[in-house]
């Protein structure tokens, strides 16, 4: 593996474990606003999906507290975005 594939699996790293730490208050903010477990886990996968091509939102090297993966981003949650 070539030194520039190598930065960019490590960036991609890097953003997922950003992402990570926002995940949960993500999913409890959303689950907040919509009381569905299944539209909440779908519709957190697709906020840190687009967060996570936005590379404004990294240019600030700031997370909250590590918290657990509780909502995970999961097939469930993908899948019910087709619904």
């Amino acid at each position: 593996m070539n030194g520039n594939a190598m930065t960019i699996e490590n960036r991609a790293v890097n953003k997922i474990a950003i992402l990570r730490d926002y995940e949960q208050y993500c999913y409890q903010v959303v689950y907040y606003l919509i009381q569905d477990e299944a539209a909440a886990a779908a519709a957190t996968c697709n906020a840190l999906l687009s967060i996570y091509v936005n590379e404004a939102f990294f240019l600030v090297n700031a997370s909250p507290t590590a918290g657990n993966n509780e909502a995970g981003c999961n097939e469930r949650g993908a899948a019910s975005l087709q619904e």
